[in-house]
C-alpha cells in the first residue's frame, strides 16, 4: 500500500500487509546470520552478516567450527496515509505465523536505531547497519508489552502480538517502521549458550499463505487543514465532542443528530449544496 494513498472512508483497524518481493533487490523483510568461533564475535561480527530472504531467529552453539550461529529477522512496514496519522487510542498489533519451533520458543521484538537511517526496500540496505542498529538487552527499546513472547507450538493461524506505546509512537511519526525479531534467551539477554544449544523459530514470509501483518487500531487522522479527528468504535467521527474538529470543515456546522437542513447537512460532502423540494 502506497504511503500517499488517499483516505477512503473512516477505519477502525487498518491491516497492513508486508509489501516487497521475495528477492534481495526488493524485499522489505529478511534475516541476517552471524557466525564465529566465539560468542562475542558472533554478537558483534567484524564482517557483514549474511542476508537471507526468510524470517527466522536462531541461536546455535555447535561443537564444530563455527561454534556460534545467531540469526535475527527484520520486518519493515511502510505506514499508509503517512504523515496524516497522528496517534492511536489503542496500541498496534503485529501478526505473525510460526511454522517452525525448536527450543524454548522465546521471542523478543525490538526497535531499531532510526538515527542510522532507513532504506526501502530494507534488503538493499547495509547488513551491518541493521544488525548494529538492533537494540538488545534494552527494556525501553522493546516493541512488546513485555520483554518477550513465548511460542508453544506451530499452527495454521497468526499469533497476535500486542505492541506498546513505543510502537504506537513510531507508527505515527515515521514513514517506515522496522521490527527486529530476535531470540530472547541468548541474543537479547547476551547469555552465552552452552554447547549443543539449539533455539530456532521460523515464520511465514510474504510468499507464504499467512504473511505478517501490522494492525493500526483506532487511529487519529489529520486532515488537509491540519485538524485532528478520531475514529471511534462505530466508525464515526465524534464531531460533537468538545475540542474535536471535523474533516475538511469549511462551513458552519452543528452536532450530529440535528434535524435542521442547511449547512449542517454538508459534512463530508464535496458537491455543491443545492436546495431541493420534497
Amino acid at each position: 500500500m502506497a504511503a500517499n494513498e488517499a483516505i477512503k472512508g473512516i477505519l477502525l483497524e487498518k491491516e497492513i500487509l508486508l509489501e516487497g518481493g521475495t528477492f534481495a533487490s526488493n524485499a522489505n523483510f529478511g534475516s541476517l546470520e552471524s557466525s564465529a568461533t566465539s560468542w562475542n564475535a558472533a554478537k558483534a561480527p567484524s564482517g557483514s552478516p549474511t542476508l537471507d530472504i526468510s524470517l527466522r531467529t536462531k541461536v546455535i552453539a555447535a561443537p564444530s567450527t563455527p561454534s556460534y550461529i545467531i540469526n535475527r529477522s527484520y520486518l519493515q512496514f511502510e505506514i499508509p496515509f503517512w504523515p496524516r496519522i497522528s496517534r492511536f487510542d489503542l496500541p498496534p498489533q503485529l501478526k505473525i505465523r510460526c511454522n517452525t519451533l525448536v527450543g524454548d520458543g522465546k521471542l523478543s521484538v525490538m526497535s531499531y536505531d532510526y538515527d542510522r537511517g532507513i532504506v526501502s526496500p530494507w534488503a538493499i540496505g547495509s547488513n551491518n547497519t541493521s544488525w548494529d542498529g538492533t537494540f538488545t538487552n534494552s527494556p525501553g527499546a522493546s516493541y512488546l508489552t513485555s520483554l518477550f513472547t513465548t511460542f508453544s507450538g506451530t499452527g495454521p493461524a497468526h499469533a497476535t502480538l500486542d505492541l506498546n506505546s513505543l510502537a504506537s509512537f513510531h507508527c505515527s511519526t515515521k514513514r517506515y517502521i522496522l521490527f527486529a525479531l530476535i531470540d530472547y534467551t541468548y541474543d537479547y539477554s547476551n547469555n552465552e549458550p552452552l554447547v549443543a544449544t539449539n533455539n530456532q523459530l521460523a515464520f511465514d514470509g510474504i510468499a507464504d499463505t499467512t504473511p505478517p501483518e501490522l494492525v493500526l487500531r483506532k487511529p487519529w487522522f489529520i486532515d488537509k487543514q491540519g485538524n485532528e479527528y478520531p475514529v471511534d468504535s462505530n466508525f464515526t467521527i465524534r464531531a460533537s465532542a468538545i475540542g474535536v474538529n471535523q474533516r475538511d470543515r469549511r462551513v458552519a456546522q452543528l452536532p450530529f443528530g440535528t434535524a435542521i437542513k442547511g449547512p449542517a447537512n454538508l459534512r463530508q460532502r464535496n458537491s455543491t449544496y443545492q436546495v431541493t423540494t420534497s
